[in-house]
């Protein structure tokens, strides 16, 4: 699902005011009060397209303060208990409103989880293949638009077979846990696994030689760990191929491609390695 992006609080706040000043005034020309509950329902309603709790509550709350108000500001010649009555059903209106809205809110978000549970690994906590492409493929777009560099890093460990078979899976499962924590201390940045001990870090507004740079840092950082598994000590290093968006490349897997290139390049120089493509 696209992601939602929310109005300022303030937009809320003059939209509300603007919107309720309206069908109080129109409330005043219907004294008996059931149609006025139904556009004070409506109001309600509209926090759906909002995306907002706070609004609804906001809006039911107010219609109801306002279609009392009214009650208590009508004639004397008008039947009090007809006007009671119908505005008692134009508040049960306002909070059915309400709680169809709330539940109907509640049921996107839970859809909106469930699809990005979809698009996450499960092991790292980081964006998964499926996540990562479409993630980047956005970026890759949203790049070209605004003519942005973009940089990509591919990371993989070396001889990280040794470490599953030496030390078990687990152990290689917790090296690819720390991998992931590392990465997630870029917060301008995105993470994915590709699958296996191979991970990306997009980099937006990032040039080569900036990503080449931050590449080595991390490497660093993970040969610098003091990482043990049941008390013996695992060495863990790094390759790295880094690639920068250009006018070859129309979409994600076009630079992923390109970046793996140059990560292939590091291995055969023996591995512990940036390698830039070129």
């Amino acid at each position: 699902m696209a992601d939602q992006t929310p109005l300022h609080p303030a937009v809320y706040a003059v939209l509300g005011l603007v919107l309720l000043v309206s069908v109080f005034l129109f409330d005043l020309l219907q004294p008996l009060g059931v149609a006025a509950g139904v556009p004070y329902a409506a109001l309600v309603m509209f926090g759906l397209l909002l995306h907002s709790r706070t609004f609804m509550l906001c809006m039911a709350v107010a219609g109801t303060a306002l279609t009392l108000f009214g009650f208590y500001s009508q004639t004397p010649h008008v039947d009090l208990q007809i006007v009671a009555t119908n505005r008692a059903l134009a508040i049960f209106l306002i909070w059915t409103a309400a709680a169809i809205g709330l539940r109907q809110l509640a049921y996107q978000e839970r859809v909106s989880q469930l699809e990005d549970a979809q698009n996450v690994d499960v092991l790292t906590g980081t964006l998964n293949r499926r996540g990562l492409f479409a993630k980047l493929d956005s970026a890759v777009k949203q790049a070209r638009s605004n003519g942005d560099v973009l940089t990509v890093i591919v990371f993989d460990f070396d001889k990280f077979k040794r470490v599953n078979d030496c030390f078990g899976h687990l152990a290689g499962d917790a090296a690819l846990q720390k991998l992931a924590a590392v990465l997630n201390m870029y917060p301008d940045y995105f993470v994915g696994r590709m699958g296996g001990e191979e991970f990306v870090l997009v980099m937006p507004n990032v040039s080569l030689s900036k990503g080449g740079s931050e590449a080595k840092n991390v490497l660093e950082t993970i040969r610098s760990l003091s990482f043990a598994w049941q008390g013996q000590p695992v060495g863990l290093s790094l390759s790295a191929g880094v690639a920068a968006l250009d006018d070859s490349m129309h979409t994600g897997f076009d630079l992923l491609r390109t970046a793996d290139e140059a990560l292939l390049t590091a291995k055969r120089k023996g591995g512990n390695r940036v390698s830039l493509a070129e």
